[in-house]
């Protein structure tokens, strides 16, 4: 858990704003044990929770439970603002918006705007900004030409306070083990209020004393606690976490969300992170012929083509790869999981599984047309009659085993879950309707090959008999 406070607030009031929260957190049952680390405007609190099993509310549950309690916290302390993050969980998704421009105070405008639109998103939470305002100071100008009345430059004038304030090494003590930096500069108490800098003395080119006050103007300002740049332009970052959508579909809500928005000129928003990534890994995934799937589909060919001694056949059992979509699909929208690393990982694995209940098909089919001389209808019906059973316990004993990681509850859940239910309806959808299409399609192939073979030993009958006649009129002239 991050506690912020605005720029510049001291130690005291963040520890308050901690001690808050470390006691509204005390009241969860579930935390086992918390360790908070303090800075002075923002803090940080690590919270362990009891193992799942001795707990009934999942993480993402409890961390909902202690953002509600903490809206109050947040609105006590001005710039308040509270987010979580869990440091083991896996799968989790967060989106990046990159806001690019030139003045940190339009900047900021538009980043609240931004983060203010995103917040009404549905799926969108802890909704962050990267820290734009720096800490209060006050800025010494120098007066060029009061300061060149007295004979002072403004380099003179930086120099002194350089060495009364940050100090000057003046000697080096020496003792029997090491060397002691000996510092010269003004004394805490000097140096701690800006009425003290107001007089603090300097002397004129005749060594005559004056106020600093009298050769440069002091005035407050907001200075950058850090400047980040992205391709030479200054960039805030605007992230948040993305709870019921997949990365895509939340990157479209947004660009949706912002598109009647209007920036300045020479400002713009460009989505950041690990967005890029991702979808560039998507595209290699899907990308034909190059994809990981299709190099899978294409090496399962080889493996049943050299097996079953067949170009066709193999195309027959992969009718099985896509069936598996059908369920994929309806599995994802009744358990409302979006598309995520955990669900193209089990798509791959399918291509490899599916066409398991396919091959024991067809090569009983091959089987009894092969052995027992039996019609091509009448194999198909057996085939089917006798390897039903053993499809079927395969298939339920593999869903079965899957079942335990579809439904876990615990902190890995959001990439191994996904992925169990790509499997289990895959292979559900897959093995039902293996069963009634293989077959099927066997049947149109074996249709389509006599089909395709009749003209070609319609040709070869004429041949034979055209140069029988031709052998049979060279007899009789002879």
């Amino acid at each position: 858990m991050f506690v912020e406070l605005e720029p510049g607030a001291k130690l005291d009031v963040t520890d308050a704003m901690v001690k808050e929260m470390e006691l509204l957190i005390s009241k969860i049952p579930e935390i086992k044990t918390f360790t908070s680390r303090v800075e002075p405007w923002s803090g940080k609190v690590y919270v362990k929770l009891v193992p799942l099993s001795q707990r009934k509310r999942s993480t993402k549950v409890i961390i909902d439970d202690i953002r509600d309690r903490a809206k109050g916290v947040e609105q006590k302390y001005k710039g308040g603002f509270i987010y979580f993050s869990e440091i083991e969980e896996k799968g989790l998704k967060e989106v990046v918006l990159d806001l690019y421009g030139y003045d940190y105070a339009v900047l900021k405008e538009l980043a609240i705007s931004i983060a203010t639109r995103l917040g009404v998103i549905e799926g969108f939470e802890d909704i962050r900004m990267s820290r734009i305002s720096g800490r209060p100071e006050w800025a010494i100008a120098v007066d060029k030409e009061a300061a060149a009345m007295y004979g002072l430059s403004t380099k003179d004038i930086a120099e002194t306070l350089h060495s009364e304030i940050r100090g000057l090494r003046a000697t080096l003590y020496h003792t029997e083990s090491r060397e002691i930096e000996t510092v010269s500069r003004l004394r805490k108490e000097e140096r701690a209020r800006l009425d003290d800098l107001r007089k603090l003395v300097l002397f004129s080119e005749e060594g005559h004393p004056i106020l600093l006050e009298q050769a440069a103007d002091f005035s407050p300002q907001i200075g950058s606690s850090e400047i980040v740049r992205k391709n030479k332009m200054r960039v805030v970052h605007i992230t948040a976490l993305v709870t019921k959508h997949s990365l895509i579909k939340a990157v479209k809500k947004i660009r949706a969300n912002l598109s009647d928005m209007e920036f300045p000129r020479d400002y713009y928003y460009r989505i950041g992170g690990n967005y890029e990534r991702n979808l560039e890994n998507e595209r290699e995934l899907w990308a034909f012929p190059s994809g990981v799937l299709w190099i899978t589909i294409f090496l399962v060919y080889l493996v049943l083509a050299s097996l079953f001694e067949s170009y066709t056949q193999p195309f027959i059992i992969m009718i099985s790869v896509p069936l598996a979509a059908i369920g994929i699909i309806l599995a994802l929208k009744i358990t409302g999981k979006p598309i995520s690393r955990g669900v193209i990982i089990g798509a791959i694995m399918l291509a490899g599984i599916v066409v398991n209940n396919a091959i024991v098909l067809v090569d009983r089919v091959n089987f009894l047309r092969r052995r027992q001389a039996k019609n091509l209808v009448k194999s198909l019906v057996a085939a089917g009659e006798d390897r039903l059973r053993p499809i079927a316990m395969t298939t339920s004993t593999t869903i079965l085993g899957l079942m335990p990681m579809a439904f876990d509850k615990s902190e890995s859940a959001n990439l191994w879950s996904p992925l169990a239910i790509t499997v289990i309806g895959g292979m559900a959808s897959s093995t039902i309707l293996t069963l009634f299409l293989v077959p099927s399609i066997y049947l149109i192939f074996e249709d389509m090959k006599g089909i395709m073979l009749k003209p070609k030993q319609l040709f070869m009958f004429v041949r034979k008999k055209k140069y029988g006649i031709i052998k049979l009129k060279s007899k009789k002239v002879a």
